[in-house]
């Protein structure tokens, strides 16, 4: 169960998050939504721990989290690769050749982050965040770069997910996922309400 209680958090004079409280159990698919600069992207990086200057509580399970960020921040010193190993679970090295030819970037894993298109580096950020065998999924625009059959792959992963047992909340203004979400919520001025 993630746990947030009275949550808030200024940039400044800013309010960006005002007083969100939510219960989220193991094993769903929250959707999030709203225009651009409302919030929620603050708000996956509150429950990821990125920002730790809020006040209110958040209680996350045991056990990993991961972060799917919308700028596809991959280590360009490095190869694709070796970006992908660097936060692998023993298991998750396992599926690296499945996930990278199920995603369609096999022919990329030795190139540079910086060799690759946009669509590419989200894949693979996907990717790295899958091998590292989270329990709890925080994907941030995770569709942003992706056409359409790209959308469904990665739509029906996180319904695999789901299916597992996983926590997955996606932040997206893409509508094709919410028909498989659990709740979908709408964030407006930094407030969340039910969509």
């Amino acid at each position: 169960m993630i746990r947030i209680e009275n949550l808030e958090l200024s940039f400044g004079s800013q309010k960006v998050i005002r007083d969100i409280s939510l219960s989220i159990p193991e094993g769903v698919l929250i959707g999030i939504t709203g225009e651009s600069g409302c919030g929620k992207t603050t708000l996956l990086k509150c429950v990821f721990g990125l920002y730790r200057n809020y006040t209110g509580i958040i209680e996350m399970p045991s056990g990993k989290t991961a972060l799917i960020d919308q700028q596809c921040t991959l280590l360009e010193t490095i190869t694709n690769r070796e970006n992908l190993l660097l936060t692998a679970s023993e298991t998750g090295k396992k599926k690296l050749n499945e996930l990278s030819g199920y995603f369609e970037v096999s022919k990329c894993l030795d190139k540079y982050p910086s060799e690759c298109s946009m669509g590419q580096r989200q894949k693979i950020a996907i990717i790295r965040a899958l091998l590292s065998d989270p329990d709890v999924i925080l994907a941030d625009e995770p569709f942003a770069h992706l056409d359409f059959a790209g959308i469904k792959k990665v739509a029906d992963v996180f319904d695999r997910l789901k299916q597992e047992g996983k926590t997955v909340i996606v932040s997206s203004h893409e509508s094709a996922l919410w028909k498989r979400a659990d709740k979908v919520y709408r964030m407006r001025n930094g407030l969340i309400e039910i969509a």
